[in-house]
């Protein structure tokens, strides 16, 4: 094992490591492949998650549809992140600063000790059937475009159906989601009157918007039944960034407000560095997509658990960059 790397607060010499867990929306069908392939000793948590859910956690992703619900998205991702982070702590990284944006706020639950793996793994379990019950929507990030311009154009198409931002991701990175009609619409005049780059993020869904009320009251019922603890440190709500929560009774009702309500990754993060000293950011999961978008527009030192090209996952490589 190596030896630990003590990367914990604020003191003369020390640096901060700040655990960032992705969004459903970094999937790939490999990902949990790769993570296994680094870090063999993380079957027993996909074995323990599959009996947990009663259907084999790995195999959806096997198959030849993967990805074909948002049950198994959500699982496989959650997952993915969770042998990442017990990698990097089994391999000696000890910290007690991590956020989440979307989905990865449940890995950030877990790893500030307000959620049990197992308790986590039902209740994503029933988080994807519930959002699999959910109306059609659509989800399209825009790229390259302020946020006070973006909102602009989108009043000019709310007559078209609901439409927000759903993702505050970065100054220049949104998320817009809600009507098909009333999304499609947007990208349009998006794509014909600025230099923004649209990219589709899910066509079935409108997370984090009011299309899901009715998902958000269903999932409150399985988020109350919960043995939620107190958080060992603190719980940073995409839904309130600038909010520290410390108190396991208020989780809940942000988690349902997590549903139908917009997250502020952006913001979160930025109030999270104003107290975490010389950080290191590490994202904790597939892909690099936080990664990328961060290094655009913060001084930090930022690494992630997979290279840049997506096609090995090496947690040693992160340990060596944060020793240094």
């Amino acid at each position: 094992m190596a030896a630990e790397v003590a990367v914990r607060g604020a003191g003369a010499g020390q640096r901060t490591a700040v655990l960032m867990f992705p969004g459903q929306t970094a999937r790939d069908p490999q990902m949990l492949e790769r993570a296994l392939q680094a870090w063999p000793e993380g079957i027993a948590l996909v074995e323990q998650a599959s009996g947990c859910i009663a259907r084999d956690a790995r195999a959806c992703l096997l198959g030849e549809r993967p990805f074909s619900c948002n049950r198994d998205i959500q699982m496989a991702v959650f997952l993915t992140s969770h042998i990442h982070c017990a990698a990097l702590e089994r391999k000696g990284l000890r910290t007690s600063h991590s956020i989440g944006l979307s989905l990865g706020e449940y890995n950030h639950l877990v790893h500030v000790g307000a959620l049990d793996f197992v308790d986590a793994v039902k209740l994503i379990d029933e988080r994807g059937r519930c959002y699999d019950r959910g109306p059609r929507g659509k989800m399209v990030a825009v790229l390259a475009l302020e946020e006070q311009e973006l909102l602009g154009y989108l009043r000019q198409c709310t007559d078209k159906g609901a439409l927000v931002i759903s993702n505050y991701n970065s100054p220049t990175q949104h998320v817009i989601a809600g009507e098909v009609q009333a999304v499609n619409t947007l990208v349009e005049l998006l794509e014909g009157e600025t230099t923004a780059t649209c990219v589709t993020v899910d066509d079935r869904i409108a997370m984090h918007t009011s299309l899901m009320d009715a998902v958000a009251a269903e999932f409150l019922v399985a988020l109350s039944r919960v043995r939620w603890r107190q958080p060992s440190a603190t719980y940073r709500p995409g839904v309130d960034p600038q909010r520290e929560v410390s108190v396991a009774g208020e989780i809940p009702g942000l988690l349902g407000r997590h549903v139908n309500s917009p997250v502020y990754f952006h913001r979160a993060l930025q109030h999270l560095l104003q107290w975490a000293a010389d950080a290191v950011l590490i994202e904790t999961g597939c892909g690099t997509s936080l990664s990328s978008l961060i290094r655009r527009f913060r001084p930090e030192t930022v690494l992630s658990t997979e290279d840049p090209a997506g096609l090995t996952v090496d947690f040693d490589r992160v340990l060596r960059a944060v020793q240094a």
